[in-house]
């Protein structure tokens, strides 16, 4: 079965996403020391915009075969190294039989969890755009997969921190249910990089993201992030002053600064 966010068990959904074989970012050589780290939200949703239906069931989503079509989801696999998550999304992971990822970092955003986790799987609880830029920067050159949920996706969407957005279109209207992006005060552009149809109906978008803008009643704010020719560093600069309004919806110091609510 195709692997849904935010609940991604391993076995029956394990083989998912297929990347397509000319993706166009290049790995970076592991001996060379240039941190080239990038985030990709990697998801299926229904074509009106659902990763479930309200009662969490995703029985709409395509089945897995054995040498089946897969959509990617091995090869984007091989390229993966860290998982970032929230703590709902890890523990009904783990409700399908533990940790499917040995060997790979997961790191569990919680305000509530601490310890208790699986071999390679730490909780952080801060501010989590910022977190995710400095993981961005840190050596290393494997991909960094934003399962989810929804929480964890749109901070780091409001923080500019996600590279590209692996979109599957399953071909179903499910009508209501649990929505992959929830209403927020910000746009984000997208720049298509191909698009693959396959054979039983799904479409597999690929977007590039682009800079965002922060909705106020003041008029728009945008961030620049001072990203180098590797994506991160350089300090945050605005296009106006922000005003006490602004920070208060979390755009403080040129940072999207967003915390997990309590209970997360």
């Amino acid at each position: 079965m195709f692997p849904p966010y935010p609940i991604i068990p391993h076995g029956l959904w394990r083989r998912a996403l297929r990347a397509a074989a000319d993706a166009d970012a290049p790995v970076a050589d592991p001996n060379s020391g240039e941190a080239r780290r990038r985030v990709v939200i990697f998801v299926a949703a229904s074509l009106d915009g659902h990763l479930a239906c309200r009662d969490g069931s995703i029985d709409w989503l395509p089945q897995s075969k054995p040498g089946g079509e897969d959509y990617g989801y091995g090869a984007f696999m091989k390229t993966v190294d860290t998982l970032l998550m929230g703590r709902k999304t890890y523990e009904q992971l783990l409700s399908y039989g533990g940790w499917p990822y040995a060997g790979k970092r997961g790191i569990v955003f919680s305000s509530t969890r601490r310890s208790g986790g699986a071999d390679g799987v730490e909780f952080v609880d801060c501010d989590i755009a910022a977190y995710v830029r400095d993981l961005k920067a840190s050596p290393g050159s494997g991909t960094i997969w934003l399962v989810g949920g929804a929480e964890i996706i749109a901070a780091c969407l409001g923080g500019e921190v996600v590279d590209e957005l692996v979109m599957s279109i399953v071909p179903v209207l499910l009508g209501e249910g649990l929505r992959l992006f929830p209403e927020r005060s910000w746009t984000t552009g997208l720049r298509h990089l191909r698009t693959r149809v396959f054979p039983d109906g799904l479409v597999q978008h690929v977007y590039a993201l682009r800079p965002t803008v922060h909705r106020t009643s003041a008029g728009p704010l945008r961030v620049d992030y001072g990203r180098d020719s590797g994506g991160t560093g350089g300090a945050p600069v605005m296009n106006r002053a922000i005003q006490g309004e602004e920070a208060a919806v979390g755009v403080s110091l040129g940072i999207c600064a967003w915390r997990l609510g309590e209970g997360s």
